[in-house]
């Protein structure tokens, strides 16, 4: 008698009711419904993958850049040393990698809780007994698993917040840059606008000169005809001429000194502002590549930031199911008729495959990221005259390609899922 008092202490019986069974489906989708479109959270994750992975390769093609934290250093919180664009790329992938490695162990285990929960769950429906003591260490494991899935969901949060971080000091580097190619722009303009004129001085000197050259000629010639026409012992008239002629080809010479020292005076300002304009001109292409490069990088891990945020719903949806879970289990230790309802258990059968299900969908469209995040971090301590670069970053923009094609298996796992809760109703309702 004892013996049978402990076994029915220890085992639940199922009450069956068939007049509800044909509305657990609606009772099921009415009680997932905040989770119905889970897929949505999971789709993103590769293509955040791949998209850092693409950014970092399209940051090799360019030369990296400091800028400038117009934030306090003391106002930073999570930017420590990354000051220039690739040690924030690193940064990012390595936080990213973090993130996914120690989510894809943790998930491997809720994964396996949850299946084996699931299948408890499924012979009770089809009226299995459960002991206490299966159900106690159930509870315990499930604990651990949401203890688990709340660490991950908070290493994705760290990863977001530190992205948030870091576009909001891109963003303020990127006015900065524009503030100063407008700038650099202006004196562009104005360098252009005085060479330009330089250039026409230039012309005109050159000119006058021409035409000194042969007002020399001429006084020479001038000069050497009124010596050659007159004799010896010359009149004192001729000898005024010849001085007036001296005299003024010294003036012409004068003058075309002066004029060559203009010349050579405007060529080495040419010269100069030449030089400057150039300058200007390379400090435009310089800060147009960087603002551009911030401009891809605030798109692209505005992006990732907005698909990691869904990273730290997913988990939390994860620990939310585990706690529906736990709440039956707790009901049922705490019930003193040891008994449940069908449509309890199917229900806790129903959130239990469906965590099992999203936890297996992770882990499969995510298997490789830690891998591709890992290449991206190698590339960027590459120099691009590296023996190795071409390799690897032919192997990154591959692994990328790869990532960006998991997406569908979500579609299909979801669709198992369906299909696997319309099997089970059909077993009730036999």
């Amino acid at each position: 008698m004892a013996t049978e008092m402990k076994q029915a202490q220890a085992v639940a019986k199922l009450e069956v009711n068939h007049q509800e069974v044909d509305q657990l489906g609606e009772k099921f989708e009415l009680l997932m419904e905040p989770k119905a479109n889970w897929e949505k959270f999971l789709m993103p994750a590769p293509i955040s993958v791949a998209t850092l992975g693409e950014l970092v390769i399209k940051s090799m093609e360019e030369d990296d850049f400091h800028f400038s934290k117009d934030f306090p250093k003391e106002r930073l919180k999570y930017m420590k040393g990354t000051e220039t664009f690739r040690t924030c790329l690193y940064e990012v992938s390595q936080r990213g990698w973090k993130a996914f490695n120690n989510a894809n162990s943790n998930t491997d285990m809720i994964n396996v809780w949850f299946e084996c929960f699931s299948e408890m769950m499924e012979g009770v429906i089809q009226g299995a007994l459960v002991g206490r003591d299966e159900l106690q260490t159930d509870r315990e494991e499930a604990e651990a698993c949401k203890s688990t899935a709340q660490e991950t969901k908070e290493q994705f949060l760290d990863s977001v917040n530190y992205l948030q971080e870091l576009l909001q000091v891109w963003s303020k580097a990127k006015l900065s840059f524009n503030e100063q190619l407008k700038a650099v722009q202006k004196e562009w303009e104005q360098a252009t606008g005085q060479e330009k004129r330089i250039k026409q001085d230039v012309t005109h000197a050159k000119k006058n000169q021409v035409w000194q050259e042969k007002q020399e000629e001429a006084a020479i010639s001038q000069l050497k005809a009124i010596r050659t026409s007159c004799p010896l012992a010359m009149k004192e008239e001729d000898n005024s001429e010849i001085e007036q002629h001296r005299k003024r080809l010294v003036d012409i010479q004068e003058r075309y000194e002066g004029s060559c020292e203009t010349l050579i005076q405007l060529t080495e300002t040419r010269k100069e502002t030449e030089k400057t304009r150039m300058k200007l001109e390379f400090a435009e292409r310089e800060l147009e590549a960087k603002v551009v490069s911030l401009g891809h990088g605030l798109e692209a891990l505005g992006k990732v930031k907005e698909q990691w945020e869904k990273m730290v719903s997913f988990f939390q949806m994860i620990s939310h199911l585990i706690d529906s879970c736990l709440n039956w289990i707790k009901d049922y230790l705490g019930s003193a008729e040891d008994k449940q309802h069908i449509n309890q258990a199917f229900e806790a059968f129903s959130v239990a495959h469906l965590g099992q299900v999203m936890s297996e969908t992770y882990t499969k469209i995510n298997g490789k990221s830690p891998s591709v995040l890992s290449q991206a971090k190698e590339i960027l301590c590459l120099d691009c005259s590296d023996a190795h670069f071409s390799s690897k970053k032919a192997e990154l923009d591959k692994a990328c390609e790869a990532q960006k094609a998991q997406s569908h298996l979500v579609l299909e796992m979801r669709e198992k899922f369906k299909k696997k809760l319309s099997k089970v109703e059909e077993k009730i309702k036999r």
